[in-house]
């Protein structure tokens, strides 16, 4: 028979059951609602919310990070299209020989093999280092969500790809030619000026990359893109003349990017990167944290690259 007491015991039990189901286990930093404990049901907004992992840039440790990162900017930046065509070089070497004179020509039966000694040229490497660095609210992180996370990504790539088409632009030496004064027009100049090469990278400004989309009926995108075979159009924020780049005569090496998430008690912020100081900021006091993306490569330019004015 079932008593006072045993009603008591129950509703008890049950209250119990209840509140260990609102308690909070901590993992991996992250403030997640047990599911379930024994046959009572948590609340299906709180297992949706629980089920929100942390942003993902709170890891950025291992290489699946850092591909996923350049795979976002690829399409945008002159490194990435370089990276594509030119000549890789191993990392660790400090000069690259280039040849010349040597001979490869048709020899009949019997005859003598032609030879020569060839002219090696040491050329040394430009090595160069990009960083973009944000700063977030912890709230942010927090209680943003994915689209917090996409807006910290796509910021921290805007300032990565700025940073590599500067550096790459600025590294180049340049030869001039005429233009036409529209988009199709000025590329077929720079081809015809530029040296011979197996690949073509052309950085154009973002409104003649549209113009050329709609001169070729949608060849390339309104960013770029294939132009035809051997010849990549990029869309470059800041750039006025169309630059032509022989990439097939280049060189590269990468020596490896890091992306990582610094809690550093204080960072100088400043407006300027070329600016010499800034304002020191304490990270604790405006609970905020820092995203660095940091690459380093190195470049040798075998040809000029031709400036369509």
């Amino acid at each position: 028979m079932t008593t006072m007491i045993d009603d008591a015991l129950e509703r008890a039990s049950g209250a119990l059951r209840v509140a260990r189901t609102a308690r909070l286990s901590t993992r991996n930093g992250i403030t997640q609602h047990v599911r379930r404990i024994g046959k009572v049901e948590v609340d299906p907004t709180l297992q949706e919310r629980a089920a929100v992992q942390a942003n993902a840039l709170t890891d950025l440790s291992g290489e699946e990070q850092i591909n996923s990162f350049l795979a976002g900017i690829r399409h945008r930046s002159l490194l990435d299209a370089m990276m594509a065509q030119a000549s890789i070089v191993p990392d660790g070497l400090g000069a690259v020989q280039l040849a010349s004179g040597v001979l490869a020509a048709d020899v009949n039966e019997g005859a003598m093999k032609p030879i020569t000694r060839a002219t090696l040229d040491n050329e040394n490497f430009d090595r160069h280092t990009i960083a973009g660095l944000l700063v977030a609210s912890e709230k942010l992180l927090k209680f943003g969500g994915a689209e917090a996370d996409k807006l910290i990504e796509s910021e921290l790539q805007n300032a990565v790809v700025k940073a590599a088409n500067d550096t790459i632009i600025n590294a180049l030496t340049t030869s001039s030619t005429s233009g036409t004064g529209d988009a199709l027009g000025d590329l077929s100049a720079g081809l015809a000026a530029v040296a011979d090469s197996p690949s073509y990278i052309v950085a154009m400004a973002p409104s003649d990359a549209r113009e050329l989309s709609v001169a070729t009926d949608g060849r390339t995108g309104v960013q770029g893109g294939k132009f035809a075979e051997g010849i990549t159009v990029i869309g470059v924020e800041g750039v006025t003349n169309m630059l032509v780049i022989p990439a097939g005569l280049y060189a590269l090496q990468d020596h490896g990017s890091e992306l990582s998430r610094s809690r550093a008690p204080a960072i100088e912020m400043a407006d300027d990167a070329t600016g010499e100081s800034g304002e020191l900021v304490s990270m604790f006091q405006t609970n905020s944290v820092a995203f660095l993306f940091e690459r380093e490569f190195s470049i040798y330019a075998g040809a000029n690259a031709v400036e369509v004015t």
